[in-house]
């Protein structure tokens, strides 16, 4: 892919400071991303995606309670980092960076309005799918453009802060160096955590972290974290409840 092609589509994002946020950058980010995942894709549909050093995200998490078996190390299983993706401003670019059997569009209703809206998957029902909202709920357009966000329940993407799938709320605590709050299980916004101090309170109006637990949880520490209110990351029930993120959604900063 030429040069002058990704510098194109970089300059098509909202100005940023310099660094791993500025536009260029994310925008060859994407395309190596691009390179690397599709590479993957044709020697090895069930592979994980290849690596690609895009920002500093802190690997020094520790766990002792964690199931290295559900979740492997980055070392093992290399990730690649959702905030680049901000790079692509259409579904054509996303085409075009990662082939187009690898996208496919789809109609979603809207849980609360019940509205439908058109979203673009990459790597569709794979390890490594990730959803491409829209600002256009016109489900019968021809070309989609303006990127409103990213999200996936795939260990296979993770922020530049770290974060993704399957990590514990104990390492979040680490991660933010701080506790945060989550709302209580149960309900249609249970499990939705955020960050009102320590290292991610930047980032925590641009990003929806879904918890959850385990079927081999403790009932006693779930039942008494249900409800449709706040609970602390520190909470007695919560730290032995250890729920993991199972989804991550970003929007556009």
């Amino acid at each position: 892919m030429k040069l002058n092609l990704l510098l194109a589509i970089g300059l098509l994002v909202c100005a940023c400071k310099g660094g791993k946020n500025s536009p260029e950058i994310r925008a060859n980010n994407a395309a190596d991303s691009s390179l690397q995942l599709n590479k993957h894709t044709e020697k090895d549909s069930n592979q994980t995606i290849g690596s690609h050093k895009a920002g500093e995200a802190r690997s020094d998490m520790s766990d002792e309670n964690i199931d290295t078996k559900e979740l492997v190390t980055e070392q093992e299983h290399p990730v690649y980092y959702l905030d680049d993706l901000f790079a692509i401003e259409s579904e054509q670019d996303l085409k075009r960076l990662y082939g187009i059997d690898n996208v496919k569009r789809r109609v979603v209703i809207d849980d609360e309005s019940m509205v439908s809206y058109p979203v673009s998957l990459l790597f569709p029902e794979s390890n490594k799918e990730v959803v491409f909202k829209w600002y256009t709920t016109d489900t019968n357009a021809t070309e989609l453009k303006q990127l409103e966000s990213v999200s996936t329940e795939s260990q296979a993407w993770s922020t530049y802060d770290g974060i993704k799938v399957g990590i514990s709320l104990q390492q979040l605590e680490q991660l933010n160096d701080s506790s945060f709050y989550f709302y209580g299980f149960g309900w249609d916004f249970g499990g939705i955590a955020w960050f009102e101090n320590g290292n991610l309170a930047p980032i925590s109006t641009r990003m929806s972290i879904v918890l959850d637990y385990s079927d081999n949880s403790s009932q006693t520490d779930y039942e008494a974290l249900l409800g449709e209110k706040k609970f602390s990351s520190h909470n007695p029930h919560a730290q032995l409840l250890n729920p993991r993120v199972v989804k991550i959604r970003m929007v556009r900063g």
